[in-house]
């Protein structure tokens, strides 16, 4: 069944009428299906948690794919869009303009067949921008088959775009396409360079991409170059280029109240800023969940904002059962979606399925491999699931890709705590503040933990003292401070900020099945307490 149909979700109830059909309605066969698919990995070499072939979907069933992945054979084709260079010695188009029209159309390409077509991240390929490496050796890292190249020049109201397509094995250029468009016509130039890509590699578009493609609305050219730019500093992912970013998406929106991708991109924009506490989370839950919503209203095609929507209402409202949903939608739309494997994760994992959340974070990094974020992020699940070696060796990985990234500083600080290592902890949070660009209450309350374990609770008191500084911060990371609490074995102060922390919708209370920082404080009858206001 499950090679039969190769790249799509074989539901649960489909195995029981096939494999087992004399099998009585009313009796269950997950039990029986686990142990054949359990099976069937261990012929094909692989494992639950490090799976090439088969992935798992939680509640609804499995999907197998006929090569692993990063292969080039036939079957899925692999495709890397390579940052789009500028022509000519004027200051037009601007960086922002030619960065984000990047983004785009590896955007647009990725929602094309997602079954037959897997097409790199923006992330990972914006660390080419300026390299002097070959179609072939960028190719070859990426482990695709295709290589698309681009340049861009403007006049007026006018944009000249060159593409090419080249195969890697042998550097040969396979089609080659010059189009100019008018600023407001730019979309049906991302359609036309989307279409003819597809038919030159052999990709059947599926149904709602077509639908979606053979109408596209037109933007107004002021609106569509503030999105542009908008995606340029969203990509930067700091607490400034976020806020900046939010201000050009609403400018956006204001030009042309109909741009569907401007409301979505301003859905992640919040749902980031919501995670980090950059801003208070409740504000930022509710502004993301009304972009997501508008998105969804003027394009139902786009999988972003159903991500968007999912990891709101999982990890910051509760909503568990509304969020599989939105989650399931955004990857039934767009597989290549890598926000929606990646937030996916994180539901998982606060649901206490820390493996098929490793899964889903491995799937993020098979299309987004050099984004330090989501590197950093299979690592914080190896370290929920309490394999702090492998994700010590994770975070590792993802400083050699940005060696200033404080947030994987910050979590293999916290991998260090679990093993005992206090003096790396602290040393990796207090690398993690230096680089943070700006002022960390949470990476400040992380500190204090790690000197309350080494027993220099002196230090630590001093740190909260100053993080609970009247007016000091907007938003404060309850949470993180309960568990600094927690350290110095305080635990009527800590429960009282982790209640805070979820009366404050934070994200990180929503994990407290499977975080480590939590193992002081379960015997304790208010943890009972705290998961049943989660809903867990």
């Amino acid at each position: 069944m499950l090679v039969g149909k190769a790249g799509k979700i074989v539901e649960k109830e489909e195995f029981r009428k096939r494999v087992w059909p004399d099998i009585h309605p009313d009796i269950k066969v997950d039990d029986s299906l686990k142990k054949v698919i359990a099976g069937i990995r261990k012929a094909l070499g692989e494992t639950k948690s490090n799976s090439q072939y088969i992935s798992t979907y939680p509640k609804l069933g499995y999907r197998f794919t006929k090569r692993p992945k990063g292969d080039s054979g036939e079957g899925r084709r692999k495709l890397a869009v390579l940052p789009f260079r500028r022509l000519g010695r004027g200051k037009q188009p601007n960086e922002e303009f030619i960065d984000g029209l990047t983004y785009e159309i590896i955007t647009q390409l990725g929602r094309l067949n997602p079954e037959q077509l897997g097409v790199i991240a923006p992330t990972s390929i914006m660390r080419y921008k300026k390299t002097k490496k070959t179609a072939k050796q960028i190719g070859k890292e990426l482990r695709v088959r295709y290589v698309v190249e681009g340049s861009v020049l403007s006049a007026g109201n006018k944009v000249r775009t060159s593409v090419h397509l080249i195969q890697v094995a042998d550097e040969s250029q396979v089609w080659a396409e010059t189009y100019e468009r008018r600023l407001d016509d730019m979309l049906v130039f991302l359609r036309e360079v989307c279409q003819d890509i597809a038919r030159k590699i052999d990709i059947k578009l599926v149904p709602h991409e077509q639908a979606r493609l053979d109408y596209v609305a037109p933007v107004k050219p002021e609106a569509y170059k503030s999105y542009l730019s908008g995606r340029y500093l969203w990509n930067k992912r700091t607490p400034k280029s976020l806020q900046e970013a939010t201000v050009l998406f609403k400018k956006a929106i204001e030009l042309d109240s109909k741009f569907a991708l401007a409301h979505s991109a301003l859905a992640d924009c919040y749902a980031v800023m919501a995670s980090q506490s950059w801003i208070p989370p409740e504000q930022a839950c509710g502004n993301a969940k009304h972009a997501a919503t508008s998105a969804m209203g003027l394009d139902r095609t786009f999988a972003e904002p159903h991500a968007a929507l999912g990891f709101i209402l999982s990890v910051f409202e509760h909503d568990w059962d509304g969020a599989e949903q939105e989650f399931q939608e955004a990857l039934r739309l767009n597989a290549n979606c890598v926000t929606a494997h990646h937030w996916y994760s994180f539901y998982l994992a606060a649901k206490n399925s820390v493996r098929e959340a490793i899964q889903q974070i491995k799937l993020a990094q098979g299309i987004d491999p050099l984004s330090r974020m989501i590197n950093t992020n299979v690592g914080t699940m190896l370290y929920w699931a309490r394999e702090y070696d492998a994700a010590i060796e994770q975070y590792d990985q993802a400083l050699k890709l940005d060696s200033d990234f404080w947030y994987a500083y910050w979590m293999r600080g916290l991998a260090y705590d679990e093993k005992k290592q206090y003096r790396e902890a602290a040393r990796d949070q207090r690398r993690a503040m230096r680089h943070f660009p700006g002022d960390s209450p949470l990476l400040a309350a992380s500190l204090a933990r790690s000197l309350a374990l080494s027993g220099e609770q002196r230090d630590a008191r001093r740190q909260l003292k100053e993080i609970n500084r009247p007016s000091k911060y907007s938003s404060l990371p309850h949470y993180h401070i309960g568990m600094a609490y927690a350290a110095l074995e305080d635990k009527d102060t800590a429960f009282r900020s982790l209640f805070m922390s979820c009366t404050t919708h934070e994200m990180w209370a929503s994990f407290i099945q499977v975080d480590p920082k939590m193992d002081s404080l379960r015997n304790d009858r208010r943890y009972e307490d705290l998961r049943r206001s989660l809903l867990l």
